[in-house]
């Protein structure tokens, strides 16, 4: 059995994702508006949110799945169950 407790305890030295994310987004915009190659820093500004999408629409995802099959994927989704 995994204690997931201790597993969180020992990731909480990292920077949460929002860290790295708001990192990307103003090197891209400082990239965009002071650099010769400004459509890397449009491609680097545009990846954290095109990420936050993305994820939000696999969460919503899940959820109408777990909604729809009335628990049979909460098994596959829980972190808890082995």
């Amino acid at each position: 059995m995994v204690d997931h407790n201790l597993i969180q305890s020992q990731e909480t030295h990292l920077p949460n994702k929002w860290y790295f994310r708001t990192i990307a987004f103003f090197t891209g915009l400082s990239l965009f508006l002071f650099s010769r190659i400004g459509w890397l820093g449009l491609l680097m500004m545009w990846y954290p949110v095109f990420i936050y999408l993305v994820g939000r629409g696999r969460m919503q995802e899940r959820r109408n799945d777990i909604m729809l099959h009335g628990g049979v994927f909460l098994k596959r989704y829980d972190r808890r169950g082995v």
